[in-house]
């Protein structure tokens, strides 16, 4: 009588729970987790203790990972979800789950699919937030399968400590674009996301981040002086201060100055077409003069961009770190490099873009040489007593 485990067949790696309970036995398939199997094990035999028997009821038939995954969005989804996290669940069951599990029963989806299934998707180009995404939605179906007795197991459960770790070894990584790979990158865009031009030079020629630029009004943008003020940032629908909690001041390039003066034109006539009343405030806003959502410029814009310029996938961060990389290079003075990108030290731009920084220092040293030959020798400042002891 009891619980036992076993991996079935054996060298497998799959694990099953063998229950022998007053004469009934019944086998389930647990899953590959020889740890999370030895620990169901004692679950059940706490629960037949208590006189729960339910594990020793025949198994029903097991629905579709689709079928379930249905009744849980029609069902919990609806009535307990905001409309829009309703709708990003929905997305990601379309997109990405149902092609991946949809077809195979609910319980027999082990952890190392779920594992390799989103590593993937960050090995084919997907964000490390987004992926995160994913696997919360399907943690949510696999937690109620589990509270509905389909399945022993969450597969998706304890996987962000992987997600975590991969993603902070990406977040140190910096990929910038070269001066000509940057000029190809606007170019496309100029030909292919038209409206969206002047958003993506603002970043590459000021260093903005994309929550700043975002968060530009009219009101920031100084024409005749020719510069930017950096005053707050729009990230995750909302205002909130820039990263430092500072306002800054930003320089303009002619270029960029005469691409935000023709949109503010454009702006005023587009005003008057859709019947806003008055021109947004913001310099950058989707169809209802709001601002732009972050999302949708990273998918819809960036990301096909790169792509129709055969240019290698970055994050839209690094047009940030390729306008840095790109001014140090050239020898512009780090100083105003760090203060044009708001960094809280000029420390932290050195440390940051060290390995861009022009290789001037062998040349330096090599004069020490003919310094030498060309000017005394400097001497040790001496004491008053050392000096009288040999005047």
């Amino acid at each position: 009588m009891g619980v036992k485990i076993r991996e079935k067949p054996k060298g497998s790696g799959v694990y099953w729970a063998f229950i022998d309970h007053n004469g009934k036995r019944r086998a389930k398939k647990i899953g590959t987790d020889e740890k999370a199997a030895l620990g169901i094990a004692k679950k059940i035999e706490a629960k037949l203790a208590l006189g729960d028997f339910g594990v020793l009821e025949k198994t029903k038939s097991v629905k579709t990972f689709k079928a379930f995954a249905k009744d849980f969005l029609e069902g919990y989804a609806t009535t307990a979800l905001k409309e829009s996290t309703y709708r990003g669940y929905r997305s990601i069951l379309d997109k990405h789950l149902e092609p991946a599990f949809g077809k195979k029963p609910i319980n027999e989806i082990s952890r190392t699919e779920v594992k390799n299934f989103i590593f993937k998707k960050i090995k084919d180009g997907m964000s490390i937030s987004r992926a995160k995404r994913i696997k919360a939605t399907l943690s949510g179906i696999f937690s109620h399968a589990v509270e509905d007795g389909l399945i022993l197991v969450n597969p998706a459960a304890r996987l962000d400590r992987f997600l975590n770790a991969k993603d902070q070894s990406l977040s140190n990584e910096i990929s910038p674009y070269s001066a000509k790979e940057l000029e190809i990158y606007l170019e496309t865009v100029r030909s292919h996301f038209a409206e969206h031009f002047p958003m993506f030079l603002t970043l590459a020629r000021t260093g903005l981040r994309l929550g700043e630029a975002l968060g530009l009004q009219w009101g920031d943008i100084d024409f005749r002086g020719e510069f930017i003020e950096i005053r707050r940032a729009w990230v995750n629908g909302r205002l909130t201060t820039t990263k430092t909690g500072k306002t800054r001041r930003v320089d303009a390039t002619p270029l960029l100055l005469a691409t935000l003066k023709s949109l503010n034109q454009r702006r005023k006539e587009q005003t008057l077409k859709n019947g806003w009343g008055e021109v947004p405030e913001w310099v950058f806003v989707n169809q209802d003069g709001k601002p732009l959502d972050p999302g949708n410029v990273r998918g819809r814009v960036h990301y096909k961009a790169c792509e129709k310029a055969k240019l290698r996938r970055v994050r839209i961060h690094d047009l940030r770190h390729s306008y840095a990389t790109i001014r140090i290079s050239a020898g512009h003075n780090i100083a105003d490099v760090s203060r044009q990108l708001g960094h809280a030290s000029i420390k932290i731009t050195v440390d940051t873009y060290y390995h861009w920084l022009p290789s001037q220092h062998t040349g330096e040293i090599s004069e020490l040489d003919e310094i030498g030959k060309t000017r005394n020798n400097p001497q040790p400042s001496r004491s008053k007593k050392e000096q009288g002891a040999t005047d």
